[in-house]
C-alpha cells in the first residue's frame, strides 16, 4: 500500500538520520587521556542513555508527525469520495 511504504521508507530515513547524529556526537566528545575509570564510564553513560532518551523523543515526534499525516490524507480522500457524484 503507499501509505506503508511511505511510512516505512520515513522511519527509515528518521533511523538514519539519528544514527548520524549519534555518530557526529559520539566524534565530538572528549577523549579521556588518563585512561578509562570507573567515573568516565558512568558520565558516559548518563550522556549515552540522555542522547537515546533525546533519539526515543525525536523519533516519538516523527511517528506522531506521520500518523497526524496520514490521518488527514485518509480524511481528504473519503471527503472527495462522498462529493463526487453517484451515477
Amino acid at each position: 500500500m503507499y501509505s506503508v511504504i511511505n511510512v516505512k521508507r520515513a522511519l527509515s530515513i528518521t533511523l538514519l538520520f539519528l544514527s548520524l547524529c549519534f555518530l557526529a556526537y559520539a566524534q565530538s566528545t572528549p577523549k579521556n587521556e588518563g585512561g578509562i575509570t570507573k567515573e568516565v564510564l558512568q558520565q558516559r553513560l548518563v550522556e549515552l542513555q540522555s542522547g537515546r532518551d533525546q533519539a526515543m523523543a525525536n523519533l516519538n515526534a516523527y511517528s506522531g508527525a506521520i500518523q497526524e499525516c496520514q490521518h488527514w490524507i485518509d480524511y481528504i480522500e473519503a471527503a472527495s469520495k462522498q462529493e463526487q457524484p453517484k451515477k
